[in-house]
């Protein structure tokens, strides 16, 4: 493995890292907003930057799309509402029927980064919960009606991939994935199942995809859109 910079105008730095056996090349960026690329080994800088360039509009927008500030009356995971009580003594949380409702100690800021890690903490742990009620079952669900099986499954926070299958046949789905469309939940959860028979992307690996769920090159291209990470709405 080789790994160098590039820098490009409009866009900055690109660290790029050459892997033995890769069969094309990728590109994503990290949550920290790197952008990254993964390329065979002998592939050309040349051709890199053509690879790059034909994506600097998706790259230019993903790098400006900062997190938005969590506050007051958003709504996060499938449908659970943000509430934020201001007050005084110790701060708690508490998911009820109507949502989530944070006390803090004190005013609330919208600009303060330690409320802002302690809402997002408690965010996340209301969307482990529901990740776990609403995804787990789904797997297992589809699991069943496609003659699949698979040792154990969990939902974690990931940092760049919707999930994961190890060689025991372990899956691991993304507490975010939440979020997204029930299609794109469905696509993701087919994938780490068909990695329990195919543990690469190989041809047979997508022939397979293709029996289990229509469109796949379109459901492939729009979940390159979203980003694991909290994504509110109101």
């Amino acid at each position: 493995m080789s790994t160098y910079n590039l820098e490009i105008p409009e866009i900055g730095q690109i660290k790029v890292t050459k892997k033995r056996g890769m069969r094309s090349m990728r590109l994503r960026i990290s949550p920290k907003g790197e952008i990254l690329v993964s390329t065979p080994w002998n592939i050309p800088r040349n051709i890199i930057y053509g690879f790059i360039n034909d994506r600097r509009e998706w790259i230019v927008k993903n790098t400006l799309d900062t997190a938005i500030p969590l506050q007051d009356g958003m709504i996060f995971g499938n449908n659970t509402k943000l509430q934020i009580i201001e007050g005084s003594g110790r701060k708690h949380s508490s998911v009820g029927s109507s949502g989530l409702k944070i006390k803090l100690d004190g005013k609330f800021d919208l600009a303060d980064t330690t409320q802002q890690k302690y809402i997002e903490k408690k965010v996340i742990e209301a969307m482990q919960t529901e990740a776990e009620n609403i995804l787990l079952p789904r797997l297992h669900y589809l699991a069943q009606s496609t003659n699949h099986s698979f040792n154990q499954a969990y939902v974690k926070r990931l940092s760049s991939r919707w999930g994961s299958c190890d060689s025991k046949k372990n899956i691991t789905l993304n507490v975010f994935l939440l979020q997204l469309p029930e299609v794109l939940q469905d696509y993701v959860i087919f994938h780490e199942l068909s990695h329990t028979k195919y543990m690469n992307h190989s041809p047979e690996f997508w022939l397979h995809m293709d029996s289990l769920i229509s469109n796949v090159k379109i459901h492939r291209k729009q979940i390159k859109v979203h980003r694991p990470r909290i994504e509110p709405r109101f």
